[in-house]
């Protein structure tokens, strides 16, 4: 039977979430005409985005166990860093040292260039280019180490970069096979954490110590700020599917007993209304009055609207008349 400090231990997580670009992409999805121009744009850049959610979920399945006990993980966190941001897919917190993930799962055959900044790939014959994803982790861990300098913390930080699509092959320049130490395979990741813990023996952290760093680390991390996703395909509000949808089917529903029922499908739900206003949310503003609310959902009263809203209990700005309403999700800009 777990004890009460090994249960204490496990409440130091964070849970990996969707993306939020790849969540608003499938509420723009939802919301356009199933023959609209840019809607096989979309669903490509939906199925690079859950394949990239997916691997990330594969290699928390796949790292679980690898370096407990005594161990803390901070996933998909944003930490302000150089005045700007830096996203990490995964870090983990040892009493020895901290590593840092960046985890990739595309396949292919894979062509390092780190002093050009670009990894190519070649699948069926056509050539690739993107940003090198080694010196991206290696930006992600000065801006780890300027942030445990702020702290007065000293440990070691080491950054790999992890491969979970088994059909990959990598090659490197000549004069930079260095990268093979911080590059790996799935496969392989789990036999170089053991070989870091072997490496990085000295403790420079007790278990309340890696407590207070994950705490510390976790504070500083940032909810994003709205981006519009309909600029990059050029589609205006006009183009968008109003209404209450539901979220069997996507078909429109009418209020009925104070609930939104499907009148496709049949489904009834509360949280139909819910789902439309994230919809709103993730494509519109961060923020709605009443007014821009009932015209997006294509609700016939403003007492209507506001006692939803309500009801989901969504954040208002004082005194505001009309009443203005926040997005959960993004940070307010100042």
């Amino acid at each position: 039977m777990e004890n009460i400090t090994e249960r204490s231990w496990h409440m130091y997580s964070n849970t990996r979430t969707e993306p939020m670009q790849l969540k608003a992409l499938k509420a723009l999805k939802r919301r356009l005409p199933p023959n609209h121009l840019s809607l096989n744009k979309i669903e490509e850049k939906i199925s690079i985005l859950e394949s990239g959610f997916h691997g990330e979920n594969f290699f928390d399945q796949f790292t679980s166990h690898v370096l407990s006990p005594r161990c803390l993980n901070l996933r998909n966190i944003t930490l302000p860093a150089f005045s700007e941001t830096i996203q990490i897919d995964s870090l983990f917190i040892t009493p020895s040292f901290i590593l840092i993930c960046e985890i990739k799962n595309i396949k292919g055959n894979l062509h390092f260039d780190k002093k050009g900044g670009s990894l190519s790939r070649v699948v069926n014959g056509k050539e690739e280019y993107f940003s090198c994803p080694v010196t991206q982790v290696e930006r992600h861990k000065e801006g780890i180490e300027v942030l445990l300098k702020n702290l007065n913390v000293k440990i070691p930080v080491i950054e790999m970069v992890v491969f979970t699509n088994s059909q990959v092959k990598f090659t490197v320049r000549s004069d930079e096979q260095s990268i093979y130490n911080q590059i790996t395979r799935i496969e392989s990741v789990t036999r170089k954490m053991r070989e870091l813990k072997l490496l990085y023996r000295v403790q420079v952290l007790d278990q309340k110590g890696v407590k207070e760093l994950w705490t510390k680390i976790m504070n500083k991390s940032l909810t994003p700020y709205w981006k519009d996703v309909r600029s990059p395909y050029s589609i205006e509000e006009n183009e968008l599917i109003r209404g209450v949808l539901c979220i069997k089917c996507d078909k429109g529903t009418v209020l009925n007993y104070g609930k939104w029922c499907c009148q496709s499908c049949g489904h009834s739900n509360k949280e139909n209304f819910l789902e439309s206003v994230t919809d709103y949310f993730l494509l519109i503003k961060d923020s709605c009055s009443i007014k821009d609310l009932r015209n997006f959902l294509d609700i016939d009263s403003s007492r209507k609207a506001l006692e939803w809203m309500y009801k989901f209990n969504f954040q208002s700005k004082e005194g505001s008349r009309p009443s203005v309403f926040f997005s959960p999700m993004y940070v307010k800009k100042t």
